[in-house]
């Protein structure tokens, strides 16, 4: 940690974090603990599960979480692990689901992670004790957001994003199309980039019409 902590000392004002934030699988590995692990994730959207038993998984890293809507109409976010053997649930990346079933021994989870279902375990078995291990998770004017942390931390944005967004009911829209890119590069070189938006004139006059008060056509097409 010391020497992660001379690099950060080391950041010049105005310039990208130094190499090894980017490649070393040390730093990648540390993001991962400190980052996508203690805070909060925007996971997707409320229109995606309108039922109850709708579904849709969400990967970070290793993890893997099934949003789901129950029976009684809240949204969970529940490890896609069996508590048996710790085989993957689903995997099928979205659906419906009357239950959740493993794949491997047929263990059954009621959509509120609860265990319907065993097989071959001893008569003393007790259900209650093996459900699915849950993510924090908030549903906010129509976006889904989880938390991996032990304890999730406070969400400061909620109330802006009620006032901001709630108006336009979000809960009630329809995703057109949606779009994957597997991107061969450390996920702050992407964030950087789509933070900024120097080469949007350039590269994206569509959106930097709407943006900008910019003239563009004056940008080289190359």
């Amino acid at each position: 940690m010391s020497a992660a902590n001379d690099l950060v000392k080391s950041r010049r004002p105005g310039w990208s974090l130094e190499q090894p934030f980017y490649v070393d699988p040390f730093y990648f590995q540390l993001d991962l603990d400190r980052v996508f692990r203690t805070g909060w994730l925007f996971a997707g959207h409320a229109c995606q599960i309108k039922e109850s038993g709708d579904y849709f998984c969400y990967d970070i890293a290793d993890d893997s979480l099934i949003i789901i809507r129950g029976y009684d109409q809240k949204v969970r976010a529940l490890f896609n692990v069996c508590r048996h053997r710790g085989s993957i649930i689903c995997k099928i990346p979205k659906g419906h689901v009357k239950r959740l079933v493993c794949p491997y021994h047929q263990w059954t989870y009621d959509t509120d992670g609860s265990l319907l279902r065993n097989t071959w375990m001893p008569e003393d078995f007790v259900n209650d004790n093996f459900s699915l291990k849950q993510a924090h998770v908030k549903s906010i004017a129509g976006l889904i957001f989880v938390s991996l942390a032990d304890v999730a931390p406070a969400f400061a944005p909620e109330d802006d994003l009620k006032r901001l967004l709630g108006p336009h009911g979000l809960e009630s829209a329809k995703i057109a199309h949606s779009e994957t890119y597997d991107i061969a590069a450390n996920w702050k070189l992407v964030l950087e980039n789509q933070r900024e938006c120097y080469h949007c004139p350039a590269k994206h006059k569509g959106y930097a019409k709407i943006q900008f008060d910019t003239d563009i056509d004056d940008i080289d097409e190359q």
